[in-house]
């Protein structure tokens, strides 16, 4: 959960989480705040 100032920042966030080592799902619960 959190939250960015942009919809790349969001994607960057989701994709450092999924391409890490032993990770299988991601719920991605970030909010964009603009």
């Amino acid at each position: 959960r959190g939250t960015v100032d942009s919809w790349s920042e969001r994607a960057a966030a989701y994709g450092a989480a999924a391409s890490a080592p032993g990770v299988t799902q991601v719920i991605n619960e970030i909010r964009v705040e603009t």
